[in-house]
């Protein structure tokens, strides 16, 4: 799961819940809206957020299982009421389709 933006064009105002197969990573994220510290850090490297070649490298050593088809982006609003009531069950509703034994979440 991941709070970074993958598609841009959707504005900040409508933005939920979603899934998207990893067929589909971007190769960058957009992250320049979201609140982090960007004086000290930066997000132009994607595996320090979303480290899907490390978790790939892991499944082909055996050290973990499958990943799922897909991953799931978590929109970062201030509203408790959408959060608890429509994106939190989305995600909650899409690990389990997805059988997924763990989820990480790597927020920005």
């Amino acid at each position: 799961m991941t709070t970074a933006v993958t598609h841009t064009n959707i504005p900040k105002a409508v933005r939920a819940a979603e899934s998207i197969s990893f067929n589909d990573v971007p190769d960058s994220f957009l992250t320049s809206e979201l609140a982090w510290d960007k004086v000290t850090t930066h997000t132009d490297d994607r595996q320090s957020y979303f480290p899907l070649e490390v978790l790939n490298e892991l499944v082909t050593a055996k050290f973990i299982g499958d990943i799922a088809l897909r991953y799931h982006f978590v929109p970062t609003q201030y509203s408790h009421r959408a959060t608890i009531e429509e994106d939190a069950p989305a995600i909650t509703r899409a690990c389990l389709e997805d059988q997924v034994d763990i989820a990480l979440l790597i927020p920005l």
